[in-house]
């Protein structure tokens, strides 16, 4: 997959002019340094310090990882302590990401320097071998360092790291982006077209080559090759304002203000656009919330019948329960009488049977209960429990998935207090038809 890219022209927190290159992460980009540190450790000589060599690696990562990058900076510190060469490198490159992560570029650059020059002087093992997907350590390590110059806007210093980093990788498309934009800030038109060209060919499905591009064409006042690179840009990234912002302001120049119009109403709709994520946060919310009242509103409902049926219940089983209660204890006693007989030799013809209706009526007694509680239970009262269960659940659940009331009020403020579920659809399809058929 092609990297992304995107340049913008933004100020700093003084007001100066800076420009922004934005880019997808690749190995060059090592968030915590040990893309690089990789390389290195890999081919630096190992000592008998090891251990303590990666545990003061680790120590240093869990502070960069947790922002504590004041810590990060001291434990490096204490890594250069080792004095081996592996713990000289990793300490100066660790150092030297932890100020690029604050901003701090001139120290980083020095620590980046500091790596370089051990590595050079000590003739590291593999520094310059390029590995299977065209990059190096030294490569690496002159990118990130091209991309302090860069950010701290010395263009010249940038130049120089990022030419060495096209030719040590000469596929890699980051280092002739910066470079082409490095030489753009100069002035050197030509040369920043050259490389611009390369990076075309290196990333041709990637919208920001040809905006770059067309950018450095408007400089040359080259109107008509810009227009054809961003329609290029557009045409692989039709929601991307800038390309239509920068078209616009092309066709005006070569006096086609109807098209350049066409542009402008094209960046309002994909403004109008930026808002369909939250209309569908807050449809989602809104049609959670009617779910919801419906659940309650059925749930009430149900508990509603669910008591009547249970009344009625009651009111049907009770004389059952009553009988068979009796039943049971008549039965018992006539059990009870026979038996005793049989204790003292009592036992007539007629006891017999005293003894065989009592275990009859307790079966009796025994058999209605079970009827009662089993096969004669209304089906309407067990289905209602069974629903009402089943809608405390869903309810619960539902609850519980609700967003953060302060978000939705914001939201509600955003596209009206008093607007209704279906006037959001509405809006939310207008808005896409309006995005697909400009």
């Amino acid at each position: 997959m092609s990297p992304k890219y995107v340049v913008k022209e933004e100020t700093d927190l003084w007001g100066n002019p800076q420009t922004v290159v934005r880019r997808g992460v690749t190995s060059y980009e090592v968030g915590s340094a040990l893309g690089t540190l990789a390389g290195l450790a890999i081919a630096a000589h190992r000592s008998g310090k090891q251990q303590q060599f990666d545990n003061a690696v680790a120590k240093v990562m869990g502070y960069f990882e947790k922002g504590d990058f004041k810590s990060a900076i001291t434990q490096a510190d204490e890594l250069l302590k080792l004095d081996t060469v592996e713990s000289k490198l990793a300490a100066h490159l660790l150092k030297a990401q932890v100020y690029s992560e604050i901003k701090e570029y001139t120290k980083a650059i020095t620590e980046f320097t500091a790596v370089i020059d051990i590595a050079d002087t000590h003739k590291i093992p593999d520094w310059k071998r390029t590995s299977s997907d065209g990059e190096s350590a030294e490569a690496r390590t002159l990118y990130l360092r091209g991309m302090c110059y860069f950010n701290s806007q010395q263009w010249g210093p940038a130049i120089t790291d990022f030419k060495k980093c096209t030719q040590i990788a000469p596929n890699d498309p980051g280092s002739h982006l910066y470079l082409a934009v490095c030489l753009q800030k100069i002035g050197d038109l030509d040369q920043a077209l050259t490389y611009l060209n390369r990076l075309v060919e290196l990333a041709p499905g990637e919208a920001n080559c040809y905006l770059i591009r067309g950018r450095v064409y408007v400089d040359r006042l080259d109107h008509e090759k810009a227009i054809a690179d961003f329609s290029r840009a557009i045409k692989l990234a039709p929601q991307e304002q800038e390309a239509y912002k920068l078209r616009s302001e092309a066709y005006l120049i070569l006096g086609d203000e109807e098209k350049s119009r066409e542009d402008l109403q094209r960046i309002s709709l994909l403004e109008e656009a930026k808002e369909i994520p939250a209309l569908d946060e807050l449809i989602s919310e809104m049609q959670a919330q009617k779910e919801l009242a419906e659940i309650t509103q059925t749930l009430q409902q149900t508990e509603e019948e669910w008591g009547e049926q249970e009344k009625i219940y009651q009111q049907v089983t009770m004389p059952f329960d009553k009988f068979s209660t009796r039943s049971i204890y008549t039965g018992a006693a006539s059990l009870f009488v026979g038996l005793l007989a049989t204790m003292f030799n009592l036992l007539p013809e007629w006891m017999l049977l005293v003894i065989l209706v009592g275990v009859a009526v307790i079966l009796l007694g025994i058999s209605i209960l079970f009827t009662m509680s089993v096969s004669k239970t209304p089906k309407r009262y067990l289905e209602l429990k069974e629903q009402r269960n089943e809608l405390e659940a869903k309810k619960a659940e539902m609850t519980s998935k609700l967003a953060d009331p302060k978000r939705i009020e914001q939201l509600r403020q955003r596209f009206g207090n008093n607007i209704s579920l279906d006037a959001l659809i509405e809006m939310r399809k207008k808005r896409i038809r309006q995005i697909q058929n400009p």
